[in-house]
């Protein structure tokens, strides 16, 4: 292991699906309550097999943390519940991905995510623009 090495965050991110119309809205409302709000598929894939509902636009919201237990992860998901419900917006709570920083082995990498990503899924890194 290299001198310096800063472990990966960790985090949580709820992924859910709002209508296209809706996006950019619901994107804001999200993020001024604390999250960082992506777009989970590049619009090529959007609605390929697993994907969201033409009409929808899947979208993760993270919130990055170097140690995730269970009841960060509910408290998480409840802050998220508490931003749908105050703003009003409409949405499919597709999942909760939660992922700790660091790891046991020599990398350091980050711990796999929980459950892991399957293969061929779009990057949550997508600019919503």
């Amino acid at each position: 292991m290299e001198d310096g090495f800063e472990p990966a965050e960790g985090g949580v991110k709820i992924v859910f699906d709002v209508r296209e119309l809706d996006v950019q809205g619901v994107a804001l409302q999200v993020a001024a309550a604390g999250f960082a709000v992506h777009r989970y598929y590049r619009p090529d894939e959007e609605h390929s097999p697993g994907g969201s509902q033409t009409g929808h636009i899947r979208l993760g919201a993270e919130r990055l943390m170097r140690h995730v237990t269970d009841a960060e992860v509910r408290a998480i998901v409840a802050d998220f519940d508490q931003v749908q419900a105050r703003e009003g917006f409409v949405c499919v709570h597709v999942g909760t991905d939660s992922w700790t920083a660091g790891g046991d082995g020599p990398s350091g990498d980050r711990e796999p995510r929980i459950p892991p990503p399957k293969a061929g899924t779009g990057s949550a890194t997508v600019d919503l623009a």
